[in-house]
């Protein structure tokens, strides 16, 4: 029984590792690997904070992308448009 819970908690902190891993990695390739050092680095001023800091700036680059995506789209007019506008003026 003990063996049985004992794995089962190596299970769960190997999981917990992967992921707290590959979510550096995802962030870290988002902000920029330059950016995560210097968070790592002041990472001894304030522990609790990196990983906050780190996903809060993921975040924002998402976000920053996402805006910045829909007002590209929104800007250009769309394909129906542009054929509308070809046909009145060669309908003239």
């Amino acid at each position: 029984m003990l063996k049985r819970v004992r794995t089962f908690i190596d299970y769960l902190n190997y999981r917990g590792f992967m992921l707290v891993g590959t979510t550096y990695l995802t962030a870290a390739s988002l902000i920029g690997f330059e950016t995560l050092a210097v968070i790592l680095g002041y990472a001894t001023i304030w522990p609790v904070g990196a990983p906050l800091l780190v996903v809060g700036i993921a975040g924002w680059v998402v976000v920053r992308r996402w805006l910045s995506r829909s007002a590209v789209n929104a800007a250009t007019p769309s394909a129906a448009e542009g054929s509308r506008r070809r046909r009145r003026t060669t309908a003239r």
